[in-house]
């Protein structure tokens, strides 16, 4: 049976070994998958595109984004892990 004290204390060893979310595998997943979206939504407006000019604008812009985002998020990834662990 164990005592409060050492309950403590494998309490306490449990929460500094216990793992973080492996963030930077969920930031590159999502950024594939905004890349990817992106990508689509291009190609699904290049190749049936709306009449009105500001709906066409719109979607345009829409897949631009997401492909700047999904292009973005790696490299501002490792630029900040580069300044963290400097």
């Amino acid at each position: 049976m164990c005592t409060s004290g050492s309950s403590l204390i494998n309490l306490e060893t449990f929460k500094q070994r216990r793992e973080k979310p492996p963030m930077k595998a969920v930031a590159y997943v999502l950024s594939t998958v905004a890349l990817i979206l992106g990508v689509v939504y291009m190609i699904s407006t290049s190749s049936t595109p709306s009449l009105d000019p500001l709906i066409y604008a719109r979607d345009l812009a829409i897949s631009i984004a997401a492909i700047a985002v999904g292009v973005a998020v790696p490299i501002l990834l490792r630029e900040f892990s580069a300044a963290e662990t400097a």
